[in-house]
């Protein structure tokens, strides 16, 4: 099994990250996209697959055979030469027939620092052969800058009829830009709804209220989606130790984080990074 050369730990790193920039209807749209792991799958048997709660998105391009993939939405086929999007928090099982899967792990997200597809339960397809061949090529050859230049063409067309929603999702949180640029610099475990009213001069209550109506989640549900995400990708794609994880999130002891991680997703920091 052959991976191109990205380093496991990559969050952080905006050389292998893509950022797809365009305008509906003349307001300005910024996503980044960094590319978690890049790998092939190649297997001659049946073999099964649950992904009851996916962190980041994927894009499958298989090369050979046919999977079965089964959604809230019902069983399809996934096909060789059709470049598919599974977005980040749609659970699905798969089965692999014989396939050669080529897979992305990506993070996907806008200036709220969440994944855009927190409410998607839509599996895109793309029907485009030289797209297709490029991004395999590119994987092939081990070219990691011009595989990002392809994953972002595929991106940019599968994100397209998408763009009204994504637009409404940033005008109806534009007036929380500077709460949401302002926490993204903290650690998420130690973020305080008090001290951040104090900061920005308004009562908690007042704070908490314009939030909710803006983004349509409380503050604190924010705080903890976003204290998960993070969680998932250190424990997923870095091999810092659950106390370094933790310590880094902003929890003052490791108990504390699996406490926390255990309610919000549903299984321990262990479990998960086994998983």
């Amino acid at each position: 099994m052959k991976t191109v050369v990205f380093n496991r730990d990559v969050l952080s790193r905006d050389r292998e990250a893509i950022h797809l920039k365009f305008a509906v209807d003349g307001v300005p749209i910024k996503l980044t996209c960094n590319v978690l792991i890049a790998d092939d799958f190649p297997k001659d048997d049946i073999e099964q697959f649950s992904h009851p709660a996916p962190c980041f998105t994927r894009i499958f391009c298989f090369n050979r055979g046919v999977a079965q993939l089964k959604t809230v939405q019902g069983t399809q086929e996934l096909v060789p030469g059709t470049i598919y999007l599974l977005p980040s928090g749609m659970p699905f099982d798969v089965t692999y027939s014989n396939t050669n899967l080529y897979y992305f792990h990506l993070h996907i997200t806008d200036f709220t620092g969440l994944s855009i597809f927190d409410n998607t339960a839509e599996v895109m397809a793309l029907d485009d052969a030289y797209l297709f061949d490029s991004i395999l090529q590119a994987y092939q050859d081990g070219s990691p800058q011009i595989l990002l230049s392809a994953l972002s063409l595929a991106l940019s067309r599968l994100i397209a009829p998408h763009q009204k929603a994504l637009l409404s999702r940033s005008t109806d949180m534009a007036g929380q830009r500077e709460l949401l640029e302002y926490i993204s610099h903290l650690p998420p475990a130690q973020i305080n709804i008090n001290e951040l009213a104090e900061e920005f001069g308004v009562s908690r209550s007042t704070l908490s209220r314009n939030f909710t109506q803006s983004v349509g989640c409380s503050l604190k549900e924010y705080i903890n989606t976003l204290t998960v995400q993070k969680a998932c990708e250190r424990l997923r794609y870095s091999n810092d130790s659950i106390r370094t994880i933790a310590e880094e999130l902003g929890f003052n002891h490791a108990t504390y984080f699996y406490r926390f991680f255990k309610k919000h997703a549903g299984t321990t920091p262990l479990k998960y990074r086994e998983e």
